[in-house]
C-alpha cells in the first residue's frame, strides 16, 4: 500500500513539474491595444472590395461603335475650339519669312489654328515639342510620332486639319531675309530666333487677319457639312492602329472628358 501511494505521489510531482516547464516556454500574448479592443465588430482591418476603385477591363479588340462615339465627341470639342479661335482673331504673325509660310507658333507665342486645338485638348507638351523641332510644320506631311497619334484620335481627318492649317502672309515692316533658301526647305525646322528689330506692319497684319477670318469661316461650314462622313473615315483609320485604338478606348473609360 505504501508503495502504491509512493508511485502516485511520484506521478503527480512529475506532472506538475512538466506543466511548470511548459508554462515557462509558452509565449506570452501581448495585451490588445484598447483602440483595437474597442473596435466595433463590423469594422475590419482588411480592405473592403466594395470600396476599392474599379479597374477598367482592357478590351480585346477595338469596338467601332465605341470609337465612333469617342471621336465624334472629340471632333465636336475641336470644332468648338476652332470656332472660338476664329472669333478671337489672335492669329500668328509671319515675321520669319518674306513669303507665305505655315507658322506653328509666332514670336509672341500665338498658335496657329491646329496648334490651338492641340493646346485645347490638353497636349501642351506636344505643342511645345512641335514648336521647338519644326515650327514650320505642314500637317499634310505628318506620318508618325506623337503628333500623328493626336491627328488619328482628334475626330478630324488629316486632310481636314491640313485645310484648317492656312499659311500666313508676311507682315514684317521690313524684309527679314531671303524669300526662300535651302535651309527653309527641309524639316525639321526649329523655331528661329526672332530679331528684336523686327516689327509688324499694322496694315499688312490687318489685311492678313481679315483674309484668314473669311477663309476660316468657309472652312468651318465645310467641316460641319462633312462631319458624319469624316468621323467614319477617322474611325476606319484609327482602327488600323490596334494599340492606339485600344488605348483611346481605355483613356475614354478612365477620363469622363477624354492618347491625343
Amino acid at each position: 500500500m505504501r508503495r502504491y501511494f509512493s508511485s502516485v505521489a511520484l506521478m503527480c510531482s512529475l506532472t506538475i513539474a512538466s506543466s511548470a516547464a511548459s508554462a515557462k516556454i509558452m509565449p506570452v500574448r501581448e495585451e490588445i491595444p484598447a483602440a483595437l479592443r474597442d473596435m466595433p465588430a463590423e469594422m475590419s482591418l482588411e480592405p473592403d472590395p466594395s470600396q476599392m476603385p474599379a479597374m477598367p477591363i482592357a478590351p480585346a479588340v477595338p469596338d467601332r461603335d465605341t470609337l465612333r462615339t469617342i471621336l465624334a465627341d472629340r471632333r465636336a470639342t475641336n470644332l468648338a475650339i476652332f470656332h472660338a479661335y476664329v472669333v478671337a482673331q489672335q492669329y500668328p504673325s509671319n515675321t520669319f519669312r518674306n513669303r507665305l509660310a505655315n507658322v506653328w507658333k509666332d514670336a509672341e507665342g500665338h498658335p496657329c489654328a491646329v496648334a490651338n486645338m492641340v493646346i485645347g485638348s490638353g497636349n501642351v507638351a506636344l505643342f511645345d515639342q512641335v514648336a521647338e523641332t519644326d515650327n514650320f510644320i505642314k500637317v499634310a506631311n505628318v506620318k508618325d510620332g506623337e503628333f500623328a497619334d493626336w491627328i488619328l484620335t482628334s475626330g478630324l481627318t488629316q486632310q481636314e486639319l491640313a485645310l484648317i492649317q492656312r499659311p500666313f502672309q508676311p507682315v514684317a515692316a521690313k524684309p527679314v531675309g531671303p524669300a526662300a533658301t535651302p535651309q527653309f526647305a527641309k524639316p525639321p525646322q526649329a523655331m528661329p530666333a526672332q530679331p528684336a528689330a523686327v516689327t509688324i506692319d499694322a496694315r499688312k497684319k490687318a489685311q492678313d487677319v481679315a483674309r484668314l477670318a473669311k477663309l476660316y469661316a468657309s472652312i468651318e461650314a465645310k467641316l460641319a457639312a462633312n462631319s458624319k462622313r469624316s468621323v467614319e473615315i477617322a474611325v476606319t483609320r484609327l482602327m488600323k492602329d490596334r494599340d492606339l485604338a485600344l488605348s483611346t478606348m481605355m483613356y475614354a473609360r478612365r477620363a469622363p472628358a477624354g492618347r491625343s
